[in-house]
């Protein structure tokens, strides 16, 4: 980055930040530190930080430099007015009038977000502000946003509210921008009201500072002793502030780091410094937030699982599909290998783009608010996962407790859910086979059906399991593919596949083609009851061979 480049130091609570953040949007953006008042606090807030034009890179920091610009130090020692965004901007020498329809977080707003965001704190003095009237106003089009232990006591005291829970900074500010109105105390959710210029309704005491005048804003405190006349939300619900960024942040123009510079320095204020071109800052999350009309979904892998859980998604008419690594269900199951970008554009992305039904896909490292969380198949898994079931009719398939888990009632077990254009024929090998690590059953006559049609055999897979499958059981030839497209198409130019419950296998099923699984006797969870597929679990072997030999014709 270049030499000149302003640094702000930024520190208290998430709710302090937002508010000097519009110091930094006032004297044109730069790089930002945060120190993490709390463990996971830059990690929750660093996705907003990245969706605005003027914050040019962002990391945590517990120590800062001399030559950075500490808002909060100066906000402390020079100013303690009634706003907190106020006096951040009085604090590096900008519009002292701070006029009321600035705002300085722009996102898109979240479609289908609650259309009145509500936060309340037990510890804070309230007064006798009327909850329970407001509660009585707004339950069927509001939501909770705080603290668990906070919205039960809210529940408790004026009666149940649905809770809102962002998954991260960006993902509340697109609600609070898209909500017609905030009602809320001295919080984070008032921070950010103020910041986007959403209309908002706070009982704040005068003793904090908090609040910006707006048209669109008023401001119950203490010390009134009447509430405001039933005229107020409806006068709120039709006022919306016009996005006003500070002059220095508007257009699309690259920001200068000279603008203002001989004035802070005159003013007595720390020089701006260089930064590296990227900060440290760990693990830097990729979620950004994009709005997309229509349904969406999300599933944090494995791969075979999100093959088995789109059946889903079709059923359900398609939409956008978010891939992740985070995982939030009460059951203790991850991936085993992690959703990485790297991992979805380099495997799966073509196959899935394939699908009609998918209308977009999209990597995210933090799930975002979506419509259907596919993961709630491993809720219902839990009762019976490694249990050694003598039957195999006792089971379903993983695409079957996805539809329990989102109540679609029975999968069409004969109908396909995964398509691909064209296919790839290995000459000769009208049999393609796949063995991989997991899953497997010892019962499996894999000799002898190497010795009568390893022939005739390619393998699919990646190459250590390959060459353990062929040291093991004798040669096969190896068709190497790129990618989850190129497994479907191989297996689609065959006449029958041979697996056990693998990715492959999953492509398989999906497609319907003709198959012969390896069934797990401990987990059995692929199972579907259809024409031209074979499940072996402990039947005689001669039974298999037969049924090779018929579907080859």
């Amino acid at each position: 980055m270049a030499k000149g480049t302003r640094v702000f130091y930024l520190t208290g609570s998430l709710k302090d930040v937002v508010s000097q953040l519009a110091a930094v949007a006032e004297r044109g953006g730069g790089a930002v530190y945060i120190e993490e008042h709390e463990p996971g606090n830059f990690a929750w807030l660093e996705p907003l930080l990245q969706s605005q034009r003027y914050i040019l890179s962002s990391a945590a920091s517990q120590t800062p430099k001399p030559t950075w610009y500490s808002l909060s130090a100066l906000v402390q020692r020079k100013y303690a007015g009634r706003c907190l965004a106020v006096d951040a901007v009085k604090g590096v020498g900008g519009n002292a009038a701070f006029p009321v329809n600035r705002t300085w977080i722009e996102v898109d707003p979240l479609i289908g977000s609650p259309a009145v965001l509500v936060s309340w704190s037990p510890g804070q003095n309230h007064g006798s502000f009327p909850w329970d009237n407001i509660v009585n106003q707004v339950r069927n089009i509001g939501a909770y946003v705080g603290s668990e232990n906070d919205w039960m006591a809210f529940c408790a005291a004026f009666g149940h509210m649905d809770r809102y829970v962002p998954a991260s900074g960006l993902q509340l500010a697109a609600a609070v921008t898209a909500a017609k109105l905030v009602i809320c105390d001295d919080s984070l959710l008032l921070s950010i009201a103020e910041a986007t210029g959403t209309p908002m309704y706070s009982c704040v005491s005068h003793s904090t500072r908090s609040v910006i005048a707006r048209d669109n804003s008023a401001n119950w405190c203490e010390e009134q002793a009447s509430f405001p006349d039933a005229s107020w939300m409806a006068r709120l619900l039709s006022s919306k502030v016009v996005a006003a960024p500070p002059p220095a942040i508007q257009g699309n123009a690259r920001f200068s780091p000279e603008v203002g510079a001989a004035q802070v320095a005159a003013a007595g204020n720390p020089q701006w410094t260089e930064i590296p071109e990227r900060p440290p800052t760990g693990v830097r999350p990729l979620f950004s937030y994009a709005p997309f009309e229509g349904k969406t979904f999300y599933h944090s892998g494995d791969i075979g699982d999100t093959l088995y859980a789109i059946s889903a998604m079709k059923k359900l008419g398609g939409g956008k599909l978010f891939l992740g690594p985070e995982y939030k269900l009460r059951f203790p199951a991850t991936s085993r290998v992690p959703y990485t970008a790297e991992i979805v554009k380099r495997l799966l992305h073509r196959l899935l783009l394939e699908q009609p039904y998918i209308k977009e896909l999209e990597f995210v490292s933090r799930m975002p608010p979506v419509d259907f969380d596919l993961n709630k198949t491993r809720e219902l898994m839990a009762d019976w996962r490694y249990w050694e079931l003598p039957e195999v009719t006792a089971v379903r398939s993983l695409a079957q407790y996805t539809y329990d888990a989102l109540r679609l009632g029975p999968v069409d077990e004969e109908m396909p859910w995964l398509s691909v254009t064209g296919q790839i024929i290995i000459c000769e090998k009208p049999i393609i086979a796949n063995r991989t690590a997991r899953y497997r059953n010892p019962y499996f006559p894999w000799p002898r059906l190497v010795a009568e049609f390893g022939h005739l055999m390619a393998f699919v897979g990646v190459e250590a399991e390959w060459r353990e499958f062929c040291t093991t059981y004798g040669s096969v030839e190896w068709a190497r593919t790129d990618d989850m497209l190129s497994v479907a198409r191989v297996i689609k130019g065959s006449r029958l596949f041979i697996g056990n419950q693998s990715c492959p296998f999953a492509i398989a099923e999906g497609m319907k083609h003709p198959a012969v699984q390896e069934t797990c006797l401990r987990g059995p969870d692929c199972i579907f009851r259809r024409p031209k597929v074979y499940h072996y679990y402990r039947q005689p072997e001669h039974e298999l061979i037969r049924h090779v030999h018929q579907t080859l014709g």
